[in-house]
């Protein structure tokens, strides 16, 4: 991992990859351009050790750039260890700033989506900013149908654990860490939203609409593991919800 700054940053943008080396400069590249001037900023990168050269390619591009970068560029490298929603929790941990904003690396996600998340966070509007597909004004393109019908299901399933948003299976969101203070993830799957908004209390959510394009380059990490994984992250929330003390 790179040595940090002594830059304290406001916001952290936390993108865990696996085989994403098509994309992921391209990806800073364009956060670059699109995160809050206004706002330390910093990327936090956690790469499940890619045999694509994922995480060299972001260690050299730290190693051209280095403390020059803005905002930095850190690199968090897993090894022996798989799994997105893991990830995406280590680098929840790792990152500095008191808002984090989680997103894919494959470009499904805009970066210039990333602003609209920050200010009603940075102007204590809401507690959690939810980039969603299911909002007026948001949408899907290209995914195949069986896709559809996998997401549907699952949302529809996240539903059920009454999380009071449209979309509560996106992996595109913004949020204030300290609404997490105390929370043991589970971590099981690929989605991680699901649990701050059922293990968080008081949360004031908005959801800000995005069109999700489907990834251009490499391959979709869904797998019948990982759906079975989210089942049973489901079935733990669904549990802990219903069988606490009244």
């Amino acid at each position: 991992m790179t040595e940090p700054a002594t830059d304290q940053p406001l916001v952290s943008v936390v993108i865990p990859t696996y085989d994403e080396s098509a994309t992921i400069l391209d990806l800073i590249g364009q956060l670059s351009e699109s995160l809050p001037r206004t706002v330390t900023s910093e990327i936090v990168v956690v790469d499940d050790d890619s045999p694509d050269g994922t995480g060299q390619a972001v260690a050299g591009y730290i190693e051209r750039l280095g403390k020059h970068a803005r905002p930095l560029v850190r690199l968090v490298v897993r090894k022996g260890e798989r799994g997105l929603g893991s990830a995406i929790v280590r680098g929840i941990n790792e990152s500095r700033g008191r808002y984090v904003v989680v997103m894919d690396a494959d470009l499904s996600h805009p970066p210039s989506v990333v602003p609209r998340l920050l200010e009603p966070l940075l102007e204590s509007q809401c507690d959690v900013a939810v980039a969603s597909r299911h909002v007026e004004g948001g949408g899907v393109v290209g995914w195949p149908l069986t896709r559809r019908l996998a997401s549907w299901g699952a949302t529809e399933l996240a539903r059920v654990l009454g999380l009071g948003v449209r979309d509560p299976m996106s992996g595109f969101f913004a949020f204030d860490k300290r609404v997490i203070q105390g929370i043991q993830f589970y971590a099981i799957g690929y989605k991680i939203l699901p649990e701050i908004l059922a293990k968080s209390k008081g949360l004031r959510v908005m959801e800000i609409p995005f069109t999700f394009v489907n990834r251009k380059a490499g391959a979709s990490k869904l797998s019948i593991k990982i759906m079975f994984d989210y089942l049973r992250m489901a079935w733990k929330l669904f549990w802990a919800r219903h069988t606490k003390p009244q």
